[in-house]
């Protein structure tokens, strides 16, 4: 339930995925090459810019990796579409 009010008290716009790793939420919106960060405890919100993601679907975290993967079904090659590989966070 919090995760849930943090992300419609700060409006950041149609939530594709949610994910979390060492107590920060990661919010991907469609259209959107933004990940926005929430903390836990504090709910304060900073963003991440992903300039190669376009149009995410999803996005989960890896805690053995501490990586962020993200699919995006907006990427301009063909080869690539539905995929972002990792972002660190």
């Amino acid at each position: 339930m919090r995760m849930a009010l943090v992300i419609v008290m700060f409006g950041v716009g149609v939530v594709r995925g949610i994910a979390e790793l060492d107590g920060l939420l990661y919010v991907v919106c469609e259209l959107s090459r933004v990940i926005h960060v929430f903390d836990t405890t504090t709910y304060k919100r900073h963003d991440i810019t992903v300039f190669k993601m376009n149009d995410p679907n999803d996005i989960v975290a890896c805690a053995a990796t501490r990586q962020l993967y993200v699919a995006d079904c907006g990427t301009d090659k063909p080869v690539n579409t539905g995929c972002l590989p990792k972002v660190k966070p």
